[in-house]
């Protein structure tokens, strides 16, 4: 009898700890790299500063993506991450790093994203192919525009304009912020400098950039849709207006949906790890949006619009898909109802055109150690 309970004990124990183990699905190996906002390798070292409960500090670092750091401080966990998803550093070892955050609040990264690039991971090579690939764009453009004058307000914005394209919002940030120095608060500035703190997902600072706006200007209607994002990232859908609320271009990450929203502008979105299960979405504009492992299940989208969007991993069982339209749009790994006929799907062609694929690979060059300059290069 004693040694079926502890066969017993054994067994529930080992079933609590499955039950936690960190969930990693595949993403699409472009969207990996576009995501983080810090990108290098390093080696673990003695931290000198003051490092986060179980990151690490990492010395000798080659930059790939992201400021200019000496010596990145990146801790192991999103700052509301799940326990059992903590990154694991260990002493003189050198790591890959994907990171999110930003220098102001903190970068951190998770065991999902470490396993992306390190180790054998199926897509590891195609998401360091992009990751190489967005480096050279950058240094080619910074070859070609120098470094100008920092109170060049034409120079500013341009290379301000390029980084926020270039998902590289941190870089974006600090130029616009450059910027707004100089033009003494331009609406301009203001704008781009929240759209910025949008894709680091820092949408306090994103809210605050948008009402500066609309204190100068409250007919700007893209601050009213950059303050409609910030407000949506907090949880804040019961300040949004109740039809038709302006999120075009809202960047939104491992998330849960907690409203039903009427005819909601979601055009050029980009989605990822969100939980939209058993919401009301009818109405809604998704076109030429990019959505990675979102589960609709059980959701009203009646009249909804997919068209020329990416759909990777989408879930819509127990769905309602009437008069949805899937026209051009790019469908893999996709749930459907049962009974619905799925669409044809289109290839996706939402990658720039000078982009290589990793399949035809072009010569990319490797990064050195960089010093920072005054803007954070």
């Amino acid at each position: 009898m004693m040694k079926f309970i502890s066969i017993l004990v054994l067994f529930l124990l080992f079933s609590a700890g499955a039950a936690k183990a960190c969930d990693c699905p595949e993403l699409p190996p472009d969207q990996v790299a576009r995501a983080s906002t810090l990108f290098f390798v390093g080696q673990t070292q003695v931290p000198r500063e003051v490092v986060p409960k179980g990151g690490a500090s990492f010395a000798n670092s080659l930059i790939w993506k992201g400021a200019r750091l000496t010596t990145p401080i990146v801790a192991g966990n999103a700052p509301d991450g799940d326990a059992s998803c903590a990154a694991e550093f260990f002493l003189s070892e050198t790591y890959h790093v994907l990171a999110y955050g930003s220098f102001e609040n903190g970068y951190y990264t998770d065991k999902c994203a470490l396993s992306r690039v390190n180790g054998e991971s199926p897509n590891r090579d195609k998401i360091m192919f992009f990751l190489s690939h967005q480096y050279m764009k950058i240094e080619s453009f910074l070859q070609e525009n120098g470094f100008g004058d920092m109170q060049n307000l034409t120079w500013l914005r341009k290379v301000a304009k390029f980084y926020l394209d270039e998902y590289s919002p941190e870089q974006a940030q600090r130029y616009y912020r450059h910027a707004a120095i100089v033009s003494r608060d331009s609406i301009i500035d203001l704008k781009g400098e929240g759209e910025a703190y949008l894709q680091m997902g820092m949408a306090r600072q994103a809210l605050t950039r948008f009402d500066d706006v609309l204190e100068k200007d409250n007919s700007v209607q893209e601050a009213w849709g950059g303050r409609y994002r910030a407000l949506a990232l907090m949880g804040r859908w019961d300040e949004l207006p109740g039809d038709k609320p302006n999120l075009a271009g809202m960047v939104w990450r491992q998330a849960k949906l907690t409203a039903d929203l009427s005819s909601p502008n979601l055009t050029r979105s980009w989605w990822t790890q969100i939980d939209a299960a058993g919401r009301k979405l009818t109405g809604a504009d998704f076109s030429k949006s990019e959505l990675s492992v979102v589960s609709f299940k059980g959701a009203d989208l009646t009249g909804a619009d997919f068209s020329k969007s990416r759909l990777f991993e989408v879930d819509f069982t127990g769905a309602t898909l009437k008069d949805v339209r899937f026209e051009g749009a790019s469908l893999e790994n996709v749930k459907w109802p049962e009974g619905f006929t799925p669409p044809t799907s289109t290839p996706w062609m939402g990658l720039p055109k000078d982009t290589p694929t990793p399949d035809t690979p072009a010569s990319l060059p490797m990064p050195s150690i960089g010093q920072q300059d005054p803007a954070g290069r």
